[in-house]
Order: structure tokens, then sequence, then C-alpha cells
């Protein structure tokens, strides 16, 4: 399955990404590739998440981060909605 970003998600994940750069530039970067090679896999397995907060989502937990993607299987593609910090609401 094909994995698409939706540019909210895409600009979350960069102001996130962003916010650790200002501290800590290789942290960053490293953090930013971790998330978009989880999404990849949730391209393999879509069902691996668990059911979302909004009906027709599912979330998934970024090992290691305390990052959570939401996203939706919309026909034959996984669509990354949003990146949040599990800690923010």
């Amino acid at each position: 399955m094909n994995v698409r970003w939706t540019v909210p998600a895409a600009e979350q994940l960069e102001q996130a990404c962003g916010y650790i750069a200002e501290s800590n530039s290789a942290a960053a970067e490293e953090v930013a590739q971790h998330v978009i090679d989880t999404t990849e896999v949730l391209g393999k397995c879509p069902g691996a998440g668990r059911s979302g907060r909004v009906t027709g989502t599912r979330e998934f937990s970024v090992p290691g981060t305390p990052f959570v993607v939401a996203y939706a299987v919309i026909d034959d593609a996984v669509c990354i909605l949003a990146v949040y910090h599990c800690a923010r609401k």
C-alpha cells in the first residue's frame, strides 16, 4: 500500500523537528527519519495501529518517541493525517 502524507501532517512533523533542532539538529533529523520510516511500515501493515479518536481513523505510537501518527486507510493508500506529541492536547 502506498503511504501519502497530507500537508498538515507534514507541516506538523516539520514544526516538531524544528523545535528539537533548536537544541540538537542531529536528533531532529533522526526523529524525522524514524517517523517517516515508521509510516512506511504502516503501508505494509495498515492495521497495526489502534482505532483512532476520530471515526474512520487509526493511530500508531512511534516507538522510542513521544509522537503518535494519525492515519486513515483510503482506497489503496495509507493517508497520514496528523503527527502529534502525545503530551500535547
